[in-house]
């Protein structure tokens, strides 16, 4: 009973974890052909003032912290300024609180906002008006907070902001500037890319028109989103460049189009690939949406959307994306599941928090860091300088082999690099004895600094059943540590680059308590480290709980070439099984190892144990 009891609690915390909550941020015309602003949280109106109202308002963007309980917006008016504000997610009061009040008449759109964890700072981008004589023209304006980080002076070249990410302490943008004074962005004009407001690369060279609209950054790189002139023609391109400028070249683009609209509007990242949203105006008006993997430099195309209204943009969360598609529909994954329908309002805006925050897990905790993982953004990823030496690394997870990932830290050059990933609070009961368990595999073996505890796991107390680790107390509370394992009693880990199993890592000195699990990485020169499959699970008076007999499960599912087994009990036969019964498949496999599937035809298959007749069903597409 006991058993059944702690399963039921575990499938609660983790549909808790699934949650999602998407923000929508636009504006409409009402009859007197005012604006009207309107910020939905999922089918709510989030901020009911500012709708249905006679205000000329609109909302140009939205920004959510890394924990998802505050949300920043902008509020432009018809009479020329733009404010910043934040609100709480969960307890909303109001309107939200002003964090940036432009002065009146000031002439100013923001396009963008972009938050900094590490400083805990908004910034936000986009252009000002001139408003000297006859001047007319746009200047690029960077705000930080509440004041005025850059301002392009009046004398210089006309200019715009239109995106902005923040990565490792910095506020990287992108736009556009004129060739030469007097020159409109409608004529000459080149791509740029601004770090903290300083113009780090530039795009011009044979091309008559080129522009950036959207940026985002993973690892040591910078991805940029816009559109170029190609002859007589255009089309929508991403490029990217190092962290400093240097090396700004196109990735890849869309086919030429007649139309001046053809462009990539947004760009993000999730998980070691880069997504982009096209508007490619036409006959068919395509909006679609495009896949580079980093490691393996490959490019696909995961949606086509066939019609829709060209303002629009992506957001990736968790391995899950969401776009507002046409008649305003809310739309997440490849398949386009409808998340929010006909919105009553022109979109401009999305925002999506996929997990519940502060949740603390019962056990059996598991995150397999797999696609549609539920985890992930409640992991804390701690990293110190890693902005130096010719290679800065970050944790982050790694498509290792046909979408099945892990986390990962990459390895730096020349200098040490660090990073922390903590994992969410997971209570040990007061009488259960718990047990970590987590795959690790060491790239560039050799060059791991045996020791120096260069790889390892700490645990990380809570000091009080209402405590909640952040970023912004982590620094505090992480000296009060306690090491459960070292790579460095473990030589057979990194002497070679395939995985290991560190298993039955005692727990029992946090009985009662809530914990933290530390990684810890260290390193210089070559070596990375990969964790996956972090399990912890427990047993009381020496009866195994639920999550010790883990269920058998495949990933990814739906599969196209590999799946990776997970719950077998050491090496054990599988068979695969078709809709008739037939045996088509047979194999031998540890847990957590993968298997080609790419001789299966197309259909919904059974994987069975034999040594204890546990049953999965998986599809392959």
């Amino acid at each position: 009973m006991k058993k059944f009891l702690l399963f039921v609690a575990v499938l609660f915390v983790a549909a808790g974890a699934m949650a999602q909550d998407v923000f929508v941020a636009g504006h409409n015309y009402n009859s007197s052909n005012k604006k009207e602003a309107y910020l939905y949280k999922n089918n709510s109106p989030f901020i009911s003032t500012w709708s249905g109202t006679s205000y000329d308002l609109e909302f140009t963007a939205l920004e959510l912290t890394p924990a998802g309980d505050k949300l920043y917006y902008t509020r432009h008016s018809g009479q020329g300024w733009t404010d910043i504000y934040s609100i709480s997610t969960t307890n909303p009061s109001g309107n939200g609180t002003q964090i940036y009040n432009c002065p009146s008449n000031k002439g100013l759109y923001l396009t963008d906002l972009a938050y900094d964890p590490e400083g805990d700072h908004i910034y936000g981008v986009g252009y000002r008006q001139a408003s000297s004589g006859d001047d007319t023209r746009q200047y690029a304006v960077l705000i930080k907070d509440n004041a005025v980080m850059y301002e392009q002076d009046a004398d210089g070249y006309e200019s715009a902001m239109y995106g902005a990410v923040c990565h490792g302490g910095d506020v990287y943008s992108c736009g556009a500037e004129a060739w030469s004074e007097g020159d409109g962005l409608d004529n000459w004009a080149y791509l740029c890319v601004y770090k903290n407001g300083t113009r780090i690369a530039d795009l011009h060279g044979d091309y008559k028109y080129c522009c950036a609209y959207g940026i985002t950054a993973y690892q040591n790189k910078l991805y940029i989103c816009g559109k170029i002139q190609d002859g007589n023609n255009w089309k929508a391109a991403v490029w990217n460049c190092y962290l400093d400028g240097t090396g700004l070249a196109e990735l890849f683009s869309t086919e030429s189009n007649s139309d001046d609209r053809t462009a990539f509007v947004s760009i993000t990242e999730d998980a070691g690939s880069i997504y982009a949203y096209a508007i490619v105006p036409g006959s068919t008006s395509a909006m679609p949406i495009y896949r580079y993997n980093v490691e393996k430099n490959t490019t696909n195309k995961i949606v086509s959307n066939t019609s829709g209204s060209f303002s629009k943009q992506i957001v990736v969360n968790n391995h899950s994306y969401y776009w507002v598609s046409n008649n305003n529909y809310v739309k997440k994954g490849s398949t386009g599941e409808t998340v929010l329908s006909d919105l009553p309002f022109t979109a401009a805006s999305l925002a999506v928090n996929c997990t519940a925050q502060h949740t603390v897990y019962n056990l059996p905790f598991e995150d397999h860091f797999e696609m549609g993982a539920t985890h992930w953004d409640e992991w804390l990823k701690v990293d110190y300088d890693n902005d130096n030496g010719d290679y800065p690394s970050y944790w982050d997870r790694y498509d290792y082999e046909q979408n099945l990932t892990s986390a990962r830290h990459r390895w730096g050059c020349n200098v040490f690099q660090e990073g922390d990933l903590v994992s969410p609070a997971i209570k040990i009961p007061s009488d259960v004895n718990a047990k970590l368990r987590f795959y690790s595999k060491v790239e560039d073996y050799t060059s791991y600094p045996a020791g120096q505890n260069a790889s390892a796991v700490y645990v990380l107390k809570a000091p009080s059943s209402s405590f909640v680790l952040t970023y912004d107390n982590y620094s505090t509370y992480s000296n009060n540590v306690t090491q459960i394992w070292s790579m460095d009693d473990h030589a057979d880990f990194y002497a070679d680059d395939s995985w290991h199993l560190a298993s039955n890592i005692d727990l029992s000195a946090f009985k009662g308590k809530t914990i933290y699990l530390i990684f810890y990485y260290k390193g210089n020169c070559a070596h990375a480290w990969n964790v996956d499959d972090v399990v912890v699970t427990g047993t009381t008076d020496g009866i195994e709980e639920e999550g010790e007999n883990v269920a058998l499960s495949v990933m990814p599912n739906p599969a196209n070439d590999f799946i990776r087994v997970n719950g077998l009990n050491g090496m054990e036969e599988v068979n695969i099984y078709n809709t008739l019964g037939q045996v088509v498949k047979t194999a031998r496999l540890n847990d957590g190892e993968s298997l080609s599937i790419s001789d299966l035809s197309a259909g919904v298959y059974m994987l069975r144990s034999e040594k204890n007749a546990k049953v999965v069903k998986f599809t392959v597409k």
